[in-house]
């Protein structure tokens, strides 16, 4: 297909966050009392933004409001402090955006993450100056699936969501991909299985972070 951006998501395609998120998720499980969780088992758990992270992650009979805001409160807390003590950009990745970005691809995030989260992430650990966009959950961006976002995007890089490529690990950004009128790229080197992203829908799988090359 003839590409004019890329939108990728951010954890599980372009970060290894797990194990920072899993270690700050099972302190606030701890502190409110509750199971931990093994980091295998938050791979299936995120990608839905912090609240879908703490309904998934509390046992059943725990699933109240008040809990969950608990959880949100202290999980924040947390993660705010120690997001980037073990999180890293995936193997190849930079210098995959470099030479997309050498190659006119306009480059743009979109993330489950708050806005301003996402932006320190991405300051932090990946070139910055390689992104034309980088989006977050806000008032303005609702979380993935829902393909607001990703339009969005679009719009603010001036290009046809026909001729954009979004690269994700999960069935969120399939679905987003989809509902955006976007070709979607699977990650195999994410957080769900080659598996689980062919039964909801992905067609095209990068087993490697040069393979995303072989789609421009």
């Amino acid at each position: 297909m003839k590409l004019d951006a890329i939108l990728f998501d951010l954890d599980g395609t372009l970060l290894d966050s797990i194990g920072d998120i899993a270690s700050c998720a099972n302190e606030a499980l701890a502190a409110m009392g509750l199971p931990l969780l093994t980091v295998d088992a938050y791979k299936a758990l995120v990608g839905d933004g912090i609240s879908g992270l703490a309904r998934k992650a509390l046992p059943l009979d725990s699933r109240n409001e008040a809990s969950i805001q608990t959880f949100i409160e202290i999980y924040r807390g947390l993660y705010a402090e120690r997001w980037s003590e073990t999180t890293v950009p995936y193997p190849g990745i930079e210098g995959v955006l470099s030479t997309l970005h050498a190659r006119g691809i306009r480059l743009a995030v979109l993330s489950n993450k708050r806005d301003d989260f996402t932006n320190v992430c991405v300051e932090r650990l990946l070139p910055r100056k390689l992104f034309d966009v980088i989006r977050g959950e806000s008032e303005i961006t609702p979380r993935k699936p829902d393909p607001q976002g990703a339009l969005q995007v679009a719009r603010d890089l001036g290009v046809s969501p026909a001729r954009c490529l979004f690269v994700g690990d999960s069935e969120i950004d399939a679905e987003t991909a989809q509902r955006a009128g976007m070709e979607f790229l699977a990650v195999e080197w994410g957080y769900r299985s080659q598996a689980e992203l062919a039964q909801a829908g992905a067609k095209h799988f990068a087993k490697a972070a040069v393979h995303i090359l072989d789609y421009v």
